[in-house]
């Protein structure tokens, strides 16, 4: 089990690599060039110290000179591999995040809404970056570790093989002390990958303090690394006191002993890394396995919607919970334009009836026809383009009036827009604005009033060119002047389609060419205003007190 997690990891990694493989190349030149250029530093380094010690002054120049251009070549390099590093990291992560996102809208509405909106946050940033680091670190580190390593040990057991014996034999301790830990480190960021989904929920309800989480990794790794240095410093000191031994050479091979125990740190962590990577993977590929909405399409055949304008719904049930029924043999029938009224007390079923049209969520049982075309056998592309949903929260991008209808809309040009925007009696307000249609709204439309921002929506299922309507209580916010206006765009665009409206306001009610009353998933009555205030005590009972 486990070889197969390791396997994942390292089959993502070839992918990355394959995707960005030209630019890999030039980063792991620039990588080993730097790493030749600063290996004899502490040569170097040791040799000037000589020098000093034995007043060899010429020496000392042509080593001190050679050192500091050493020095000036090493950064530059390191400053160019790193600027270079975090541009494919930024590349690779920026990649991952994208696939995700669509990944994430792409999952069927029923899926999204039984998810803590922190735990997709927590993959689409967390969980990638993480991964992104891993690949960086992975990548780099291969020669990284291989050069410094080489190096370090053909230079220390050139100057101390005896010492160089002692310094090795602590290194396989370090490994188990690591390998040790792996299952341990492995379940904990389980742990804590699970904590941060909590979190990032928690932060997106209530904005609070962050609060720090720490974990475990090599403690035993670098006190036995931390020893082992001690005991080189002991022997060392007794062999410059015997005159076996040079400070020159004592400085440099423990600097070159302690590039190779950085190394064999970064193995080690490169290890407890990978078991962090395990779990972020597991989770990404988590959300790929939940249903898409990409598979009904994939599986359905393209069979277009008719423009005809009927709606028939033959007794529909539907549950979230199993048996608990939201709609309960729901049927009505639509056969010409209109505007349509839908009233019902809360969680009688309005709003997922209208869901259901454009399928959000699949119906149990029961039909639903569109222009005599089965709702079940329209793809949903099409589905989408000829039924337009609209919420009780518009949506507002922060751009201007005119990208906030392409960016929903397919239209060929600006003057289709500012029809949009005179049609839902948008376009005086923003012909007065200095920028006009290239204003830009804020984050969410801050700028708007509510009634504004509905408009927009509306404008945006006008130009969609839609044959149907669904409007989920999009006046129950607005202002009595708001709502007036709103229900005069209604009942204008009515006549050329199907418009229902899911209202609590007997002012939009009033506006209907028919009212559909709702109760317990059923609809179990219709009519105008006045016939149901008088033959249906579910409608008193809503509006009586409201006249």
């Amino acid at each position: 089990m486990a070889y197969k997690k390791e396997k994942i990891v390292y089959r993502f990694l070839c992918s990355c690599i394959l995707r960005l493989r030209l630019q890999f190349v030039l980063l792991l030149f620039l990588l080993i060039l730097g790493l030749t250029i600063s290996s004899i530093q502490p040569l170097l380094y040791g040799k000037i110290i000589d020098t000093v010690t034995s007043n060899n002054v010429t020496h000392f120049n042509l080593f001190l000179f050679t050192y500091f251009t050493v020095i000036i070549l090493s950064n530059i390099l390191h400053v160019t591999e790193s600027y270079y590093g975090e541009w494919i990291s930024f590349r690779i992560s920026s990649k991952m995040k994208s696939i995700l996102f669509k990944r994430i809208i792409l999952l069927r509405f029923a899926v999204i809404q039984g998810m803590d909106k922190g735990k997709l946050l927590s993959r689409l940033n967390g969980d990638i970056e993480t991964i992104t680091t891993y690949i960086m670190s992975v990548i780099t580190s291969i020669i990284t570790i291989c050069m410094n390593s080489v190096i370090s040990l053909i230079f220390i057991f050139q100057i101390s093989g005896s010492l160089a014996k002692i310094a090795l034999l602590f290194i396989p301790l370090s490994f188990f002390a690591n390998f040790y830990f792996k299952k341990r480190y492995r379940a904990l960021q389980a742990k804590k990958s699970n904590f941060y989904d909590r979190y990032y929920t928690f932060q997106i309800n209530t904005l609070n303090n962050i609060v720090s989480f720490r974990s475990y990794s090599t403690i035993c790794g670098s006190l036995i690394i931390n020893f082992s240095s001690l005991l080189l410093f002991f022997i060392s000191a007794m062999m410059i006191w015997k005159n076996e031994f040079s400070l020159g050479n004592l400085i440099s091979f423990l600097t070159y002993i302690s590039c190779l125990n950085r190394e064999v740190e970064q193995i080690l962590n490169l290890n407890m890394e990978s078991q962090k990577v395990q779990v972020c993977i597991k989770r990404l590929k988590d959300i790929e396995s939940l249903p898409s909405e990409i598979d009904l399409i994939d599986n359905m055949e393209t069979i277009k919607a008719a423009n005809e304008k009927m709606l028939f719904v033959d007794n529909v049930y539907f549950s979230y919970v199993k048996e608990n029924y939201v709609l309960n043999g729901f049927s009505l029938e639509i056969n010409k334009n209109g505007l349509y009224i839908m009233v019902g007390k809360n969680g009688s079923g309005k709003s997922t009836f209208l869901k259901l049209l454009v399928r959000y969520y699949e119906y149990t049982s029961g039909h639903i026809w569109i222009g005599h075309k089965n709702l079940m056998n329209i793809s949903i592309p099409v589905l989408r383009k000829s039924i337009k949903y609209i919420p009780k929260e518009p949506y507002i991008i922060n751009a201007s009036f005119l990208d906030n209808i392409r960016f929903f809309c397919d239209i060929e040009s600006d003057e289709e827009i500012y029809k949009g925007y005179r049609a839902v009696g948008l376009s005086e307000y923003i012909e007065s604005l200095q920028e006009k249609y290239n204003t830009v709204l804020g984050e969410n439309g801050i700028t708007l009033s509510s009634g504004q921002k509905q408009k927009i929506s509306i404008a945006r299922a006008i130009l969609s060119r839609a044959n149907i309507l669904l409007l989920d209580e999009i006046t129950s916010d607005l202002d009595g002047k708001s709502e007036r206006d709103i229900n005069l765009i209604l009942k204008k665009e009515s006549k050329n389609r199907i418009i229902i409206h899911a209202t609590h306001r007997i002012a939009s009610a009033k506006e209907g060419t028919e009212i559909f009353v709702v109760d317990n998933g059923k609809m179990v009555i219709s009519g105008r205003h006045e016939f149901l205030l008088a033959n249906s005590e579910d409608y008193q009972h809503l509006f009586k007190y409201t006249r």
